[in-house]
């Protein structure tokens, strides 16, 4: 996991170096190769549908509370976005 600016990414591996395309991760719920938590993911969402991104998942709250949409990349990766729906806008810096 990496965090600058109060964004984190959370990326997939695959235990080994060298390969080109990592492994996606076993588990159904954790299948992308990298996950962004963001602020507005409402806002990105619009905006990234806009510019024509490969949406392969809607927005939806998870039960672990979180709102997720994904896409797949122009080199085939798939990128979870979520956003926590527990805090409060206040409680988001």
């Amino acid at each position: 996991m990496l965090e600058r600016d109060g964004v984190q990414f959370f990326l997939s591996g695959n235990g080994t170096k060298g390969n080109v395309r990592p492994n996606r991760m076993a588990h159904p719920d954790f299948r992308w190769d990298a996950y962004v938590n963001c602020r507005d993911g409402d806002s990105l969402y619009q905006g990234l549908k806009a510019r024509g991104a490969e949406i392969t998942r809607e927005p939806e709250v998870t039960f672990y509370e979180m709102k997720e949409f994904e896409l797949k990349d122009s080199n085939g990766y798939l990128i979870c976005f979520g956003q926590d729906t527990s805090l409060e806008p206040d409680e988001i810096d």
